[in-house]
């Protein structure tokens, strides 16, 4: 999101599915992880994708990350959606989109290591059960519920909030996939790529404007490594033997073929 944001004559919107603080109103309680089965026509969620596009819907939390400057020069919206991983199958079978949508993973243990540096410990709660073709029905939300140890809970709600985006037939061609370890190590190189892939004009240019070491607007800690490759592998210097082979079990549990447990780079 920080490397879009820098591109010239973008504006950018701040995680407008956040529950408490974000765009959405209030009485449709979609929850911390949205999701709307992608053959279902939504014409409410349609109306509200729209504007929002247009930045007709907009309050201070998504715009906290845009200047007064910026938002009057731009002409791209770029919007970052943290918790929108499972609505991607829905989004491109109903929204019209000019560009198609990035998805950007990052390894479960990594993102787990953040978060528990940066956030609260986890609970089971909010975890949403559904039948029919929800992603999140009985089986892989009782297997999320059922965890204990608080890292654990968080591999097992990686894995569910991101398995749909990672392994539905249109995962890489409807929607763009992008590992964070591949942007980490060359950043330049993987957004040249992404540029390429989304026909922004000047993409030579634009990459070789852009600020690649600057930290993300969600690490809160400061503690960023001395180089790519140490902030690549440090949390697997910080897990201990137990939770590699649960973290593996977990990723096979929920069919996640993208990464290994034990091995910071993604598989593919």
């Amino acid at each position: 999101m920080e490397l879009f944001g820098q591109l010239a004559g973008t504006v950018c919107s701040w995680e407008p599915f956040h529950p408490d603080r974000g765009a959405l109103p209030a009485d449709w309680d979609m929850g911390w992880r949205p999701y709307v089965p992608e053959h279902d026509a939504d014409d409410r969620l349609v109306d509200w994708f729209d504007q929002l596009f247009r930045f007709r819907i907009a309050n201070d939390w998504t715009l906290s990350q845009t200047s007064l400057i910026q938002a009057r020069r731009a002409e791209v919206g770029v919007h970052k959606f943290i918790r929108a991983a499972l609505l991607l199958p829905w989004m491109v079978r109903h929204l019209t989109l000019e560009r198609p949508p990035i998805f950007l993973v990052r390894h479960p243990l990594a993102t787990v290591s953040s978060k528990n540096a940066n956030f609260a410990v986890a609970s089971t709660t909010g975890i949403a059960a559904a039948t029919g073709d929800d992603p999140l029905d009985d089986r892989y939300a009782e297997i999320v519920r059922s965890q204990r140890d608080p890292t654990d809970v968080r591999i097992a709600r990686w894995c569910n909030a991101n398995r749909v985006a990672l392994n539905h037939p249109a995962a890489g061609t409807d929607w763009i996939i992008v590992h964070y370890e591949h942007l980490l190590l060359d950043p330049q190189v993987t957004m040249r790529s992404l540029l390429d892939a989304i026909g922004w004009p000047d993409a030579d240019g634009a990459v070789t404007a852009l600020d690649v070491g600057r930290a993300s607007r969600s690490d809160f800690t400061g503690a960023l490594a001395d180089s790519p490759q140490q902030q690549l592998g440090k949390w697997i210097d910080r897990a201990d033997a137990r939770t590699l082979e649960r973290t593996q079990e977990l990723l096979d549990q929920f069919g996640i073929v993208d990464y290994r447990a034990d091995d910071a780079m993604p598989v593919r």
